[in-house]
């Protein structure tokens, strides 16, 4: 997962790498409010980066890496600053 500060936002996406990732599953939400494991209030990820704008930080973002096959590997999370 990438996070990039643009100004007074934050851009956050997940990292493709085929044929390990190919689709994520994301989550993101205040802190303590998010549960990585929670898939089933997860959407598929649309390669649209995540914005957030700074008067909405203190943020969990979640994601879980999916291949092809539809093997899901563990979630990885990031909290922002």
């Amino acid at each position: 997962m990438v996070a990039v500060a643009e100004g007074t936002a934050l851009r956050v996406e997940p990292v493709f790498a085929p044929p390990e990732h190919s689709s994520f599953l994301v989550l993101s939400g205040p802190v303590g409010s998010v549960d990585g494991g929670a898939t089933d209030s997860s959407t598929l990820d649309r390669r649209v980066a995540s914005v957030v704008d700074a008067d909405q930080l203190r943020r969990r973002f979640c994601v879980i890496g999916e291949d092809e096959a539809g093997n899901r590997g563990a979630p990885q999370e990031l909290t922002s600053p």
